[in-house]
């Protein structure tokens, strides 16, 4: 690796240095909140939203049920004739 040959050099490297510390820093401080979190506090989240989509999600299937069915049954009746 090639010395800096000016205070430019330094200047860029050190403030290159300093974006990493501050970056691995910022990105430590983010895992540990993460871990702060309660586990069931999350899931109970997760299982509530999931619950309030239930019956969307049942409309959403049906819908695509019909449509495969149409599907089938154009494709069966193309192949009766």
């Amino acid at each position: 690796m090639a010395k800096p040959q000016n205070k430019r050099d330094y200047c860029r490297i050190l403030s290159f240095v300093g974006f990493k510390c501050v970056s691995t820093v910022f990105l430590l401080g983010l895992g540990m909140t993460a871990w702060a979190q309660d586990g069931n506090a999350g899931i109970q989240e997760a299982t509530n939203k999931v619950k309030g989509y239930f019956d969307t999600g049942c409309d959403l299937m049906y819908a695509i049920g019909a449509v495969v069915g149409i599907i089938g049954a154009v494709k069966v009746l193309c192949a009766m004739n």
